[in-house]
């Protein structure tokens, strides 16, 4: 295999001239999620700068949402469900030997993963292996619940890692207690900055985008909109994304008497129409890291009401005046929250400016520097 990578330093070292990949980037799968859309983006970054990643999947292709063009691509198939305790151990012993092997035939002196359960088996994988491990992760360890026996690996194997890192100030807040501080780096997620939409061209629409997900809460947005009603007519409520609880959130949607006025959009790769539409995001998480969707919102001059799940939700919401903060779990609080920005356009249209400065600078560019940074990648410049 070529390898025009040859001779980049990695901490300080020439790599091996004989290495044929830069990184191997681990992860559960491509489907549709926040974290697999950040990382199809560093994939591409790294592809276009001459970086030669190997992706290695946990599941088969045949699961793909995303289209990545990383250096190479090994997907395991190996994500089939336990039936038993016993099942799942030796499913994941099997995982972590796999893993180890493709690893090591990706011949890269730095390895990445993401999510908990995929650091997890990277880190057991690639235990004594002469190469840097960072790990990533994508949500608030204070709040996901993950299970006793990984929960108990996630804090004896993140000690392993070179570097851990967190999209949000309160997973950062969470790992402290077992992650030396010194290996812990905050990187935020890129937005691509947008055109702002006139406040006057958005539809009376509330937008939600996610997983339907019990973590995403749709059923206590749902039963929200539906006391709106009375005092926001007129409006409607959009959401975007598929997944487990699907049927039995329409079920829902209908026993509320809301049917009629949600519109579900199934999988949408790149929702930016309905960011520029939409007249309020809203966020109704029991648990978040930090949402690409909120902050693609956010991005668009969207005005948002979220959960107080959200760590950074004073930073980002309430103090810069983007939006309201509501109790989580709180259908009372969020119905409260949607009706006061849908009765009042000037305060919309205030709110949506202060969010799209609020969120800084996180272009794919500021954001990959941070990433080369902690991988010990010599990237050359663009």
């Amino acid at each position: 295999m070529n390898d025009s990578g040859a001779g980049r330093a990695v901490n300080g070292e020439p790599r091996r001239a004989h290495s044929a990949h830069d990184l191997a980037f681990v992860l559960p799968d491509l489907r549709l999620g926040g974290a697999q859309r950040v990382a199809c983006q560093l994939l591409d970054e790294w592809s276009r700068r001459g970086i030669h990643v190997c992706l290695i999947t946990l599941s088969a292709t045949d699961s793909d949402f995303f289209t990545a063009h990383p250096f190479s691509r090994v997907a395991l198939g190996m994500q089939q469900p336990s039936n038993s305790t016993a099942a799942a151990l030796v499913n994941t012993v099997r995982r972590v030997r796999h893993l180890r092997r493709a690893i090591r035939q990706a011949d890269a002196p730095r390895a990445l993963s993401f999510i908990a359960g995929t650091n997890i088996l990277t880190l057991l994988a690639t235990r004594g292996l002469p190469l840097r491990v960072v790990v990533s992760e994508r949500n608030d360890p204070a709040r996901q619940r993950i299970g006793r026996v990984w929960e108990l690996l996630r804090r004896r194997c993140y000690r392993w890692a070179d570097v851990v890192t967190a999209n949000s100030v309160g997973a950062m807040d969470a790992l402290h207690a077992h992650v030396p501080a010194a290996r812990l780096v905050l990187i935020p997620n890129s937005v691509t900055p947008r055109a702002p939409t006139d406040p006057a061209l958005r539809r009376p629409v509330f937008l939600a985008v996610g997983r339907l997900s019990h973590q995403k809460s749709f059923d206590i947005l749902l039963q929200a909109f539906a006391k709106t009603r009375a005092r926001c007519p007129g409006w409607r409520l959009t959401i975007v994304g598929d997944g487990e609880e699907s049927a039995s959130l329409r079920d829902l949607a209908t026993t509320l008497g809301v049917g009629d006025l949600v519109t579900w959009t199934g999988l949408v790769a790149e929702p930016d129409t309905y960011y520029r539409e939409a007249g309020i995001f809203v966020l109704s998480s029991r648990h978040e890291g930090m949402p690409n969707a909120l902050l693609e919102a956010m991005a668009a001059g969207m005005p948002v009401v979220v959960t107080d799940a959200l760590s950074e939700a004073t930073d980002l919401v309430s103090q810069p005046g983007s939006g309201r903060v509501t109790k989580t779990n709180d259908p009372v609080a969020l119905a409260e929250a949607m009706c006061e920005l849908a009765a009042n356009s000037e305060l919309r249209a205030r709110m949506g400016a202060a969010a799209a400065a609020a969120i800084g600078d996180r272009s794919v560019s500021s954001v990959l520097a941070r990433w080369n940074d902690v991988l010990g990648l010599d990237v050359p410049p663009q």
